[in-house]
């Protein structure tokens, strides 16, 4: 791919095409006054992945900046994401740490060949794809992670399965005692649309002994739906310090 989008190829439709669980648009054109790639579902209406052609060594999305954040500091020598999208997390977390262990549990095994096509997704020793239900996927696994992200969705939704109170206990067996969970929520801090939020900071509040929520990037009032991450553990001190918004108390 090239390294900066011409600006007579931007709005260009790369792909259309469904899955068995999904349909992809793969388009690029400009986000955030960006050139970049984009993985869009629901007629373009949700933007699932995105690939930055530019200068700027920030990743296209906020949280998955947050993120990034909390790997360059953490470290990890182990890292698990659920929910892989085109696999740009997982990819930029390679780059960053060629040493790193990197499983990625993806619901839509269907993404794989897109993500190779438009967006260099290429499965190494490091880095590896397991195609089924994330849930199912960690209560099978045997393997524990210093670093676990979730990024799950449907359109803009959390599936139903990741919203249970059982779930923190789940992800609490697959990490290292000094490990740091941070999962990637769209809701809004107060008011109706708040109730996600507040249900999975509780839920989460139960089984760490420190969970915070951050906001993924600049709020403009936390009464309305926008990216917040929530950060857990039995210590995130370094993760929550490498973060570039402070917590919502």
């Amino acid at each position: 791919m090239p390294d900066q989008i011409p600006d007579f190829l931007l709005n260009q439709n790369l792909y259309e095409g469904s899955t068995e669980f999904e349909k992809y648009t793969v388009v690029d054109s400009r986000y955030n006054n960006r050139p970049a790639r984009i993985l869009y579902t629901d007629n373009q209406m949700a933007a699932q992945s995105g690939l930055p052609f530019d200068d700027n060594p920030e990743m296209l999305f906020d949280y998955n900046q947050r993120f990034m954040e909390i790997v360059g500091q953490m470290k990890p020598k182990s890292c698990l994401v659920i929910g892989g999208g085109a696999f740009t997390l997982p990819m930029a977390i390679s780059k960053l740490l060629p040493t790193t262990d990197i499983d990625v549990f993806e619901l839509d095994g269907g993404l794989i060949p897109i993500s190779e096509k438009y967006f260099g997704f290429r499965q190494t020793e490091k880095v590896r794809a397991y195609i089924g239900d994330g849930r199912q996927l960690l209560r099978r696994s045997t393997k524990t992670y210093d670093v676990i992200l979730i990024d799950v969705f449907n359109s803009v939704d959390i599936p139903k399965d990741f919203n249970q109170p059982d779930l923190p206990a789940e992800i609490r067996e697959r990490l290292h005692p000094n490990g740091v969970v941070a999962m990637n929520i769209i809701a809004a801090y107060h008011g109706l649309r708040a109730e996600t939020l507040k249900n999975l900071e509780a839920s989460f509040k139960n089984v760490f002994n420190e969970v915070n929520l951050f906001p993924a990037g600049s709020a403009i009032s936390l009464w309305m739906s926008q990216n917040f991450i929530l950060l857990a553990g039995e210590d995130i001190t370094d993760a929550a310090n490498a973060l570039s918004y402070n917590p919502i108390t």
